[in-house]
């Protein structure tokens, strides 16, 4: 794997394109989680694959949010999303981490999908596309508090903030053959 995401005018809208920077800055400050990694091709259901220093591979899914995230109490993943992410893990052994980058960006929450337990669906939720127009689609709704949250402190490094009502668990992701 190589450390560097190629963004490819006119394959990645411009909140992927953000939202892949931001990755790239957060994987720097943290070599042990994100050892090495790759973007995705474009319209795949994951952006990065991502090796850690013992060579398990994650596949990740980002997401940038603005300050307003709490209007319905849970951080939203569509459906087909969060599927794709568990059919990767069970099929590949490639870790499922769902990243979420919130307002300026110095706040990072990262749900380590198989802790998670429990999740609600929202169903008919009203989405702005970033064309203007609206549509009214599902989406799962996870818990905050379920996830690692990161935090930029003032030296640039991380700190992490480790969820209290998850099961955290060990176990040792495939390596990546991609």
């Amino acid at each position: 794997m190589k450390n560097k995401i190629a963004y490819i005018p006119g394959q990645f809208d411009e909140c992927e394109k953000k939202a892949l920077e931001e990755f790239e800055k957060m994987a720097k400050r943290l070599p042990k989680i994100f050892h090495s990694f790759t973007g995705t091709a474009s319209g795949s259901r994951v952006d990065v694959m991502s090796e850690n220093i013992t060579g398990g591979c994650a596949s990740v899914e980002l997401k940038l949010r603005h300050k307003n995230v709490d209007k319905y109490g849970d951080c939203f993943i569509e459906p087909e999303k969060y599927a794709a992410l568990k059919r990767i893990w069970e099929e590949k052994g490639y870790f499922p981490i769902y990243i979420n980058f919130i307002g300026d960006y110095k706040n990072v929450y990262a749900f380590y999908i198989p802790e998670i337990e429990r999740y609600e669906l929202h169903p008919n939720v009203k989405i702005k596309h970033q064309n203007g127009e609206y549509t009214w689609e599902d989406r799962y709704g996870l818990n905050w508090e379920d996830a690692h949250h990161f935090i930029l402190q003032d030296d640039d490094t991380y700190e992490e903030i480790k969820p209290k009502n998850v099961k955290h668990i060990n176990i040792k992701a495939n390596k990546y053959n991609g």
